[in-house]
């Protein structure tokens, strides 16, 4: 009978210490899975110079979606005894989806402060070459409104540049978190690290 209750023993510790690895091993792929969607996303256009915008965004919508459902069953998961390693793994993976959404935002209004100095340019040369008197206070009163809208994009655009470099950084932190908790080499590749301090 003690030879039962001590194998039942060992059973259940073994299976506790299974359980347990395979936790952290599954969370560890969560992180690695974070770092390969904050890479694919940060590097796209360099890694696909042809990329069109629309499924720059919706590979970014996914990813986030993706990584929040991730964050949701870290925050639910059992870790007791690793308690170090869940506020490394949640701490990445919240940084990863700030950047990821922040990132689409500077790409955006990029885009925009881009088309709106285009149309200024355009506004600028139609009113140069304006010889109407009727039409050159229209061609003004447009030239007016672009250059409006051009310097609040323009606040917008420095707005999130600044935005996006405190999230990097604080991404980078994370990122020496999980590499201390799941070892060197668990978190965002080097072209990755490299490419985010550039942001900042």
């Amino acid at each position: 009978m003690r030879k039962i209750v001590v194998v039942l023993w060992l059973a259940i510790l073994g299976v506790g210490v299974a359980g347990y690895g395979w936790s952290v091993e599954r969370h560890r792929d969560d992180v690695a899975k974070a770092a390969s969607l904050v890479s694919r996303h940060l590097l796209a256009f360099e890694e696909q110079p042809g990329l069109d915008l629309s499924s720059y965004l919706a590979r970014g919508e996914q990813a986030e979606q993706e990584l929040a459902a991730d964050l949701l069953q870290m925050q639910s998961a059992d870790w007791a005894g690793a308690e170090t390693k869940r506020d490394a793994a949640i701490a990445f993976n919240a940084r990863a989806i700030s950047v990821i959404r922040t990132y689409t935002r500077f790409r955006m209004s990029n885009l925009r402060v881009g088309l709106t100095q285009r149309r200024l340019l355009e506004d600028e040369r139609a009113l140069a070459l304006e010889t109407d008197p009727t039409l050159k206070g229209p061609a003004s009163q447009r030239l007016q409104t672009d250059k409006d809208k051009y310097g609040a994009e323009q606040r917008e655009y420095q707005h999130l540049a600044t935005a996006i470099g405190m999230q990097c950084e604080m991404l980078l932190r994370a990122n020496d978190g999980v590499n201390a908790a799941f070892g060197e080499g668990s978190g965002l590749d080097a072209t990755t690290r490299a490419f985010m301090k550039k942001l900042i």
